[in-house]
């Protein structure tokens, strides 16, 4: 578990090819658009910079009548983990800072952002140049157009010193740091060391497994801890782990607690339209399977059909139908703050049944209804209960 205070706004850099989406952009499109023209990159790219060989590339999609519609459409299929996606949005949510640094361009990196929406996620994208000339040719011209002086990384961009003007902009001092907000980068390449180097004992490099920087740290290693991934879903736990987990995820407001304490022949609820459930529910505490899996979808069908019925609705309002669906989390066990703590926030009801340790015995139910729909009154819960009696 991460340290630090929940208040605390990080800042997460990300490389792009490899890094946030699952494939090397600039290769992927020619393959995408120009299949026939992958001989002739791969010649371009011995014998000219990456960048150059890049701008010929698109001088011959765009002979071949390539337009920037049909870039559009290709990068709206490109790779992308879709738990990638869901930890660049969390944390833009949370108020984190989000950049893009890499050595693709402009025009590929937002044309990608925006056919996912993740466009307004990040607060800025620094990359080679990509912009269409007056005859529709997408040129591609260097991010550095005067020498940058650092040895480790090409001509065209040094990330270390962006990554210092980053910093500079959220006003973070690497010389004068004591703790405070953490700098999480996320990369995969040899170009990618430059940044993972400036970074301090507080912050975090993400090195994608197997490729050239996770390769690079291991033989010598940074002041940054090191966490290795291999797909979205690892990278997500990280997010987790080292951005997300220092703001706690909002879990609902109750807005009402209805206890409902049992009637003879447990006339109350499901066990009026259902009446073998509680036995079910029984077993459900003795075993863990696939029957009670069965079991407990019955009651969150029965569920979702009752409260319809009585009119308890999403607005309020009494009516005859559910405006949209209700999500119903169960829990069997006695009410606490941790049972209604630990069921997912997005839940819209929560039925608690309250089992008698001893006899197991089924001895109240309990209704707690989220902020996300309006209170449960008395009035409505007897209405529920008269519906329902057994005669």
């Amino acid at each position: 578990m991460a340290t630090g205070s929940s208040r605390e706004r990080h800042v997460i850099v990300f490389d792009f090819d490899w890094s946030l989406i699952n494939e090397n952009s600039d290769y992927w499109i020619i393959k995408q658009l120009g299949k026939e023209l992958v001989p002739q990159f791969k010649k371009l790219c011995s014998s000219l910079h990456f960048t150059d060989a890049m701008d010929e590339a698109m001088k011959l999609l765009f002979d071949k009548g390539v337009k920037k519609e049909d870039f559009e459409r290709a990068f709206a299929k490109v790779p992308f983990f879709q738990e990638m996606q869901e930890g660049v949005r969390e944390m833009s949510k949370q108020g984190h800072s989000l950049y893009i640094l890499s050595d693709a361009n402009t025009f590929f990196i937002k044309t990608i952002l925006s056919s996912y929406g993740l466009s307004s996620h990040f607060k800025h994208v620094f990359s080679n140049k990509g912009e269409f000339d007056e005859k529709g040719r997408l040129r591609v011209s260097y991010f550095h157009t005067q020498p940058h002086g650092c040895g480790i990384c090409p001509t065209n961009l040094c990330k270390g010193k962006v990554m210092k003007e980053i910093l500079s902009s959220e006003g973070i001092s690497l010389s004068e740091r004591k703790g405070g907000r953490r700098i999480v980068y996320v990369g995969d390449g040899g170009n990618d060391v430059c940044p993972s180097r400036l970074l301090g004992s507080s912050d975090v490099v993400m090195a994608r497994k197997g490729y050239r920087l996770s390769k690079c740290l291991a033989e010598q290693p940074p002041a940054a801890k090191i966490e290795l991934w291999g797909d979205g879903k690892e990278a997500l736990g990280h997010f987790k782990t080292h951005v997300l987990s220092q703001t706690k995820k909002p879990t609902a407001e109750i807005s009402s607690v209805v206890t409902l304490q049992a009637m003879k022949n447990y006339s109350f609820l499901v066990c009026g339209q259902h009446p073998t459930l509680v036995g079910a529910l029984r077993s459900c505490l003795k075993k863990d399977s696939k029957e009670a899996e069965a079991v407990v979808s019955t009651l969150k069908k029965k569920l979702r059909n009752t409260l319809g019925e009585a009119g308890i609705c999403p607005n309020g309002a009494a009516s005859s139908k559910i405006e949209r669906p209700l999500t119903i989390g169960i829990s069997l066990g006695y009410v606490s703050r941790d049972i209604i703590t630990q069921t997912r926030h997005n839940e819209d009801v929560i039925v608690c049944f309250i089992m008698d340790p001893l006899d197991i015995d089924c001895k109240q139910l309990t209704f707690i209804c989220t902020d996300s729909v309006s209170k449960i009154s008395a009035t409505h819960i007897n209405k529920l209960l008269y519906k329902l009696q057994l005669p």
